[in-house]
C-alpha cells in the first residue's frame, strides 16, 4: 500500500515539474533552454505508475509521446529560425494536447477522491477551465476572429497573458498539493505499520482477560461462597 502511494505521489511531482516545463520558457536566443518537450517526456514517464490507479491513462501514452515528438521538431526548427506551418492542420497538435491535459486531470482527481484528499474538486475545475481557456483562445486567435492590430487586439492579448499566467499557477499549486496530501498519507500508513511489529509481539495487548477478586489457588468452595455473597 505504502509503495503504490509512493509510487503515485513521485508520479503526481513529475507531472507537476512537467507542466511547469511546459509552460515557462527562458529562451537563450532562439534556444528555450526549459523545452517543452522535456516537460511531456516527463509527464509520459509519469503515465505508468498513474495507470497502476486509473488504468485508462494507458490510452493517453501515445498521445503522449506524438506531443513529445512534435514539440522535439518544434524546438530543434527554432534553432535554425525555422517554424511549423501547416496552416489548421498545425491545429491537431493543439487538440491532441487538449485530450492529452483533460484526461491526465481526470485520472489524478480520480486517484485523489479514492485517497480522500482535498485536491479531488481543485483537479476537475482545472480540467474544465483548461478546456475552455484553450478553445476559446483558439476560436479568437486561430481562426482570425481576432486579427493583429489595434487596442483590441492588445487588450486581448494581454487578458490571455494573465490568464494563462493564473491557469498555470493554479495548476502547479494544486499538483504540488496533492503530492504533499499524499506524503501526508504515505507517513501515516508509515507509522502505523511501525507500530504493529510492537503490538504483534505482546499478543495479550489485543485481549485482557476479566479479574477476579477470588485469589489464584482458592479452594473452590470458598469461590462458590464468594459467588453467592
Amino acid at each position: 500500500m505504502t509503495n503504490n502511494i509512493s509510487d503515485i505521489r513521485s508520479a503526481v511531482k513529475k507531472v507537476a515539474w512537467g507542466f511547469f516545463l511546459i509552460h515557462i520558457h527562458f529562451n537563450l536566443g532562439s534556444i528555450d533552454i526549459l523545452p517543452d518537450w522535456a516537460g511531456y517526456a516527463l509527464i509520459v514517464s509519469a503515465l505508468s505508475a498513474i495507470a497502476l490507479e486509473q488504468e485508462s491513462a494507458k490510452l493517453i501514452r501515445p498521445f503522449g509521446i506524438f506531443l513529445v515528438a512534435w514539440s522535439t521538431i518544434d524546438w530543434i526548427l527554432k534553432i535554425f529560425g525555422l517554424q511549423i506551418y501547416l496552416n489548421y492542420v498545425s491545429l491537431i497538435p493543439s487538440a491532441i494536447n487538449l485530450y492529452f491535459t483533460f484526461q491526465l486531470f481526470t485520472n489524478l482527481a480520480a486517484i485523489a477522491d479514492k485517497y480522500s484528499c482535498p485536491q479531488t474538486k481543485k483537479l476537475l475545475v482545472l480540467r474544465t477551465v483548461n478546456v475552455i481557456f484553450t478553445v476559446t483562445n483558439t476560436f479568437l486567435l486561430y481562426l482570425g476572429i481576432i486579427t493583429e492590430g489595434g487596442e483590441v487586439y492588445t487588450v486581448l492579448m494581454v487578458a490571455i497573458l494573465v490568464a494563462a499566467l493564473i491557469i498555470m499557477l493554479a495548476m502547479l499549486i494544486t499538483l504540488f498539493s496533492f503530492a504533499s496530501s499524499l506524503g501526508d498519507i504515505e507517513d501515516k500508513l508509515q507509522q502505523a505499520l511501525s507500530q504493529a511489529p510492537q503490538d504483534a509481539a505482546n499478543p495479550m495487548s489485543y485481549y485482557q482477560t476479566p479479574q477476579s477478586d477470588v485469589p489464584y489457588g482458592a479452594p473452590a468452595e470458598e469461590a462458590d461462597s464468594n459467588a453467592q455473597e
